[in-house]
């Protein structure tokens, strides 16, 4: 297991063991009244629940921007972790595809340097013909 898919199956743990989202940063007023000091904020969750759960506390105001960031990752979370899988899927499709066709590949590169090569003889890529009505190629 590589480290990127060891991180995404430790981020996926978490992510089902914490409150279901989507979080926010604290806005409900019932919340925003029951704060254990003045000028403080909270990360809330909805929960189904007629007051939303309050998931953590924060007193400096600075702070307002940390918890942002805490709420933006951890919504965009289960985004991201799919579409990096269907990223790393896409890419090992295409890197089986290139190794069942690094034969092809290397008479291509061959041919390629055949045809940048400053003879007057190429071998044709399409029938392996040595001549010069490949030239056009150059």
């Amino acid at each position: 297991m590589s480290d990127a898919e060891a991180s995404l199956k430790w981020l996926e743990e978490l992510l089902a063991k914490a409150t279901p989202g989507p979080w926010r940063v604290a806005e409900n007023e019932w919340n925003l009244k029951a704060r254990p000091w003045r000028q403080t904020g909270g990360i809330e969750a909805d929960l189904d629940l007629e007051v939303p759960a309050i998931l953590g506390w924060f007193t400096r105001p600075s702070d307002q921007y940390n918890a942002a960031l805490i709420v933006a990752a951890v919504n965009a979370l289960p985004g991201l972790i799919r579409d990096y899988r269907a990223q790393a899927a896409l890419l090992e499709e295409a890197e089986a595809k290139l190794k069942a066709n690094e034969w092809e590949l290397a008479d291509y590169a061959k041919t390629v340097a055949n045809l940048r090569d400053d003879s007057d003889v190429v071998t044709c890529p399409s029938c392996g013909y040595e001549s010069r009505h490949v030239e056009r190629f150059r």
